[in-house]
């Protein structure tokens, strides 16, 4: 019989754990040694350390992300020592009482495309096989997710999905679909995980058939941003420019007009100094709290020195 999950989003849209309200507030990761090729390489050592020291830092969460082509390398077949990694990294996080934020397809992930070699150009929101590979895929990480419902916060479908090129191919109806369908299959072997799909302020700017209120089966919406000026369809002048202050609440608080919105991605690319990522963040995290963000995760522990 599975257990009573540890945390519970709340009917205002706030997180709770163990009947207490609970704030995620925490980091995305990669290990700096080896980024993408985490579950390849497997830098035991280096992980446990960077669990530790999010507790020291009293961080409570952390984001991280399955690459399907590790996973899966052949259609339909499975890499065992993979999906023991990641039970062994949500042991990790269980025994350091971190909750786990996992997401499912690396897809986009900063300016690169992740896909498996057999995946062959295929759309994967509109393709017979690839949405069926989509389920199969959902569903065995399901099975794992589900002996963790005392350490898995929320999972979410994928990084930043809405800037994927297969969302210009497909239509809207597809995206939707593919949406439920990847929801239902988590729940088909966990009926109370809390569900979202880790994409970002295209959300917003752009139709990309990630359209509020037609993500059926997510529990709250995610948004991600970053004070840079090309990165958004309006210009500003860097981090001390308030209007770049202001963008990323902005989008907070469209999203939470449509339901729950955790701040996933957040971040200061490119730095230029502690003095104005200080500025920036003093700034953009309370407007960002106030427009109803339930949740903040840091983009990232460390920088990614791996090539």
């Amino acid at each position: 019989m599975a257990k009573t999950p540890r945390y519970r989003l709340e009917s205002n849209g706030y997180f709770s754990c163990d009947q207490h309200r609970f704030i995620p507030i925490g980091v995305n990761y990669w290990p700096a040694s080896c980024g993408v090729d985490m579950w390849q390489v497997w830098p035991e050592a280096e992980i446990q350390h960077d669990l530790d020291v999010m507790v020291k830092l009293k961080l409570n969460t952390i984001r991280f992300f399955l690459r399907w082509q590790d996973f899966e390398p052949t259609p339909g077949q499975y890499d065992p020592v993979m999906f023991q990694r990641l039970h062994q990294f949500l042991d990790w996080c269980r025994a350091r009482n971190i909750a786990a934020n996992p997401s499912l397809f690396v897809g986009w992930m900063s300016g690169g495309i992740f896909w498996p070699e057999w995946k062959q150009g295929r759309n994967l929101f509109q393709d017979p096989f690839m949405l069926e590979r989509s389920i199969q895929f959902t569903g065995k990480a399901g099975e794992v997710f589900s002996a963790f419902p005392d350490t898995i916060l929320a999972i979410d479908q994928g990084n930043e999905m809405c800037c994927l090129p297969d969302c210009g191919s497909a239509s809207p109806a597809a995206i939707s679909h593919w949406c439920g369908e990847i929801n239902r299959a988590v729940r088909t072997h966990w009926p109370e995980a809390i569900m979202m799909n880790g994409s970002e302020q295209n959300q917003i700017a752009w139709d990309t058939g990630w359209r509020f209120g037609q993500q059926p089966g997510c529990d709250l919406y995610s948004m991600h941003g970053y004070p840079v000026p090309v990165w958004h369809p309006v210009h500003f002048d860097g981090m001390t420019d308030p209007l770049a202050q202001q963008l990323l609440p902005f989008y907070t608080q469209i999203a939470r007009a449509f339901g729950p919105v955790m701040l996933q991605e957040f971040g200061t690319i490119p730095p230029f100094g502690p003095d104005r990522q200080d500025h920036y963040l003093r700034a953009m995290l309370p407007a960002a709290w106030a427009a109803g963000a339930n949740g903040f995760l840091y983009w990232c522990l460390r920088d990614v020195h791996a090539p």
